[in-house]
């Protein structure tokens, strides 16, 4: 699969998964439920599920052999499939993981380790890379340190094409011209705005953020071509895509 079909089947994905959770916001409790979800609707591609032969049978060659193991069982048990989740980093030496990732199928035969490593200890590199985050991870005091966090994973990670994806609940069902509105809506303001700061600054991540704003039927949606864009839900079929991926 070329990089751009494999990037537009990606952001489909991902649209396809916001779009459900804007109809059912509460359909998640965490993020990992996102990331699960996310995953299941790559593997629909056969190219991202169906497991190629790693080096692994290579390396041990001779170990395997003496154990008589079957070449149909060989064929099946040494293979690994592009996509992989909570995939291994090569940043430092500490155990770095992210979300999603889609490993070329071309170096896959290079992996010989248990660990899905190459001769080197090393990672392969991802070609696409996912970071997923919710309310609970990016809302208030830590959000600078988790955006920061994901996007300095893309880039020390060496991955090509990185989509880091934040999709927010607003809970509050206060009236809006409230105290209670006006505090969670500077919260909101805060990540906002620093969402955008971290876009411009590392413009070749693929910025992705969503803020479900559900007591007052609004979303709003946000790339760095468009910036933040408000959407009334009583008003308007979704039409995220092309906010998010033109």
């Amino acid at each position: 699969m070329k990089n751009s079909s494999l990037k537009y089947f990606v952001e489909n994905s991902i649209v396809e998964l916001l779009s459900e959770v804007i109809v059912h916001p509460l359909s998640h409790f965490s993020e990992k439920s996102l990331q699960v979800r996310l995953a299941d609707k790559l593997l629909k591609n056969k190219k991202l599920s169906t497991p190629i032969k790693s080096g692994i049978n290579d390396k041990y060659f001779k170990q395997i052999n003496r154990l008589n193991i079957t070449d149909n069982y060989k064929g099946k048990v040494f293979s690994v499939p592009p996509l992989q989740m909570e995939y291994g980093l090569n940043i430092d030496s500490k155990p770095y993981r992210m979300d999603i990732v889609i490993l070329d199928p071309a170096e896959i035969k290079s992996i010989c380790s248990w660990q899905l490593q190459n001769e080197n200890k090393k990672y392969l590199e991802p070609v696409i890379g996912i970071e997923i985050g919710t309310e609970k991870s990016s809302w208030g005091k830590m959000s600078g340190n988790h955006l920061e966090n994901d996007a300095q994973k893309m880039k020390k990670g060496k991955v090509k094409f990185g989509y880091i994806l934040n999709i927010m609940r607003n809970t509050n069902v206060c009236k809006k011209n409230s105290l209670s509105y006006k505090k969670k809506y500077n919260q909101i303001n805060n990540f906002k705005k620093g969402m955008e700061e971290f876009a411009i600054s590392m413009p070749v991540i693929n910025w992705v953020g969503m803020i479900h704003h559900i007591a007052y039927q609004e979303i709003e949606v946000f790339s760095l071509s468009t910036g933040w864009k408000k959407i009334d839900l009583r008003q308007s079929t979704f039409g995220i895509k092309d906010i998010l991926f033109h």
